[in-house]
């Protein structure tokens, strides 16, 4: 039989009295610590981040803008995200129906909530805090 102490038990307490407790010594200490470690250390998947960038055709704008947004999501997102380009002359209805009133737009679909910004994007600093993206210190 092995007699530890856990952290908490450290910590003072108003009568400063200490609790052990009692490990039958067929549980292999090690290995339960490593999977409480191993659990802890698990951090969980960060959510794939959903773009809709609406352009149009390859205007300058346009072609800046698909230029700022695939540099912004390589170097902040990493692999985690998709991107849908429309083009509004090639699908003028998609346009409509999702509300497109000026080109370059993009939406950020998920996760939640819902965000859309009209130009270019070059100012990085403003579109990653507007869309809610985790910023790179370079």
């Amino acid at each position: 039989m092995k007699t530890v102490r856990t952290f908490s038990q450290f910590a003072p307490k108003p009568d400063s009295a200490l609790t052990s407790i009692t490990i039958p010594s067929s549980v292999h200490l090690t290995r339960f610590v490593q999977d409480g470690l191993r659990r802890r250390s698990a951090t969980p998947k960060s959510p794939t981040v959903k773009f809709v960038l609406y352009v149009a055709d390859h205007s300058p704008n346009s072609t800046l803008a698909r230029t700022n947004l695939a540099t912004l999501c390589q170097v902040n997102l990493a692999g985690r995200y998709e991107v849908e380009i429309v083009d509004v002359f090639q699908q003028p209805d998609r346009a409509l129906s999702d509300a497109v009133i000026m080109t370059p737009m993009l939406c950020k679909t998920a996760p939640q909530p819902v965000c859309r910004i009209i130009g270019t994007l070059s100012d990085t600093d403003a579109v990653t805090a507007t869309l809610g993206l985790p910023t790179v210190v370079t």
